[in-house]
């Protein structure tokens, strides 16, 4: 499958938007299964039943109702960045869970684990954070950094877990 174009990527960012609440895991299904054309970049079936709040990965019936396929695994860093750009480039989307973290100057406070989804446009991979609508990373090097970053801030947690979605065949 093709990576989507980066006006479909586009329109799918400025019309989707996250539920208040722990909807991040499906709110990144919701997201890549509009990148690929399957679901409408207005609609929003698994956000809109609250006993999805707290899914995680791998929850293939969740995946199944948005026609995706997918599975998940623990990456080292540099591993993860290689994954994200192959699996990107290749036309699938890779939903990342990176602690989040509130920073005021010199203090650093942490924050829950969230959701980001990592797609390909305009030749590169990005990150996107579909609750805030914003491209956190644009190509392997913003990509790796940001990992990085994430990973020192975050010790107890030494690898990056993503899970690899398409369009079910």
């Amino acid at each position: 499958m093709n990576p989507p174009s980066k006006d479909h990527v586009e329109k799918v960012l400025r019309e989707h938007r996250q539920f208040p609440g722990d909807y991040c895991a499906v709110s990144a299904l919701e997201f890549a299964s509009k990148a690929y054309g399957l679901l409408e970049p207005d609609k929003f079936p698994l956000q809109s039943i609250s006993s999805n709040q707290q899914k995680g990965f791998d929850e293939q019936a969740l995946q199944n109702l948005v026609l995706l396929s997918g599975h998940s695994n623990q990456y080292e860093i540099q591993s993860a960045v290689e994954t994200i750009e192959k699996e990107t480039s290749e036309g699938r989307c890779v939903s990342v869970s990176l602690r989040g973290f509130l920073i005021f100057g010199q203090i650093v406070i942490p924050l829950r684990y969230h959701i980001f989804i990592s797609l390909w446009s305009d030749g590169q991979p990005i990150l996107i954070d579909p609750a805030t609508k914003q491209i956190l990373a644009r190509g392997k090097e913003d990509l790796t950094k940001l990992l990085q970053e994430n990973s020192l801030a975050n010790p107890e947690r030494k690898t990056i877990h993503m899970e690899i979605l398409q369009a079910q065949k």
